[in-house]
This record gives structure tokens, sequence and C-alpha cells, in this order.
């Protein structure tokens, strides 16, 4: 008895460690396509500005 009770904690702490490490990983992944979107829009900016800044010139 005092087995399965052993048995069932230690599945439902790897259970717990698991989905823990899965939301961690989750996040990590929002906040690297939020910097790579952030990135992107900045690029955009800079390409409008130097297209903007080479037709003047011409």
């Amino acid at each position: 008895m005092v087995l399965i009770i052993c048995l069932i904690l230690f599945i439902w702490v790897i259970y717990g460690l698991a989905s823990d490490y899965d939301h961690e990983a989750e996040r990590r992944n929002d906040y690297r396509t939020a910097e790579r979107r952030h990135r992107e829009k900045l690029d955009a900016i800079r390409t409008a500005i130097v297209s903007i800044n080479t037709f003047r010139i011409c």
C-alpha cells in the first residue's frame, strides 16, 4: 500500500516538473517571438527612412 502511494506521488511530481518545464519553454518562445517582431518593425522603419532619404537625394 505504501509503495503504491509512493509511486503515485513520484508520478505526480514528475508530471508537475514536466509541466513547469513546458510552461517555461513556452514563455521563452513567446519572448523570442516578441523580440523578433520588434526587430523586424525597427528594420522596416530603418528601411523606410533610408528609402525616403535616397529619394530626396536623387
